[in-house]
């Protein structure tokens, strides 16, 4: 079940790929399985399907 005031995330690397989706949890999201590289998440409300943000980060 989706919580509707929750926000979804998804992680593309730089080749657009799809490496990690989920919703965003209190803590914030686990990036610990990721490689070394640069990525860049995406993140969207549940309940707004129309906007959303990216940012690119690099995990060390």
């Amino acid at each position: 079940q989706v919580n509707e005031e929750g926000y979804q995330y998804k992680i593309i690397d730089r080749m657009g790929r799809l490496v990690k989706k989920g919703i965003v949890a209190e803590n914030g999201i686990n990036l610990q399985e990721l490689t070394s590289g640069t990525y860049f998440l995406m993140i969207q409300q549940n309940s707004n399907h129309g906007s959303g943000h990216c940012i690119q980060f690099v995990k060390p």
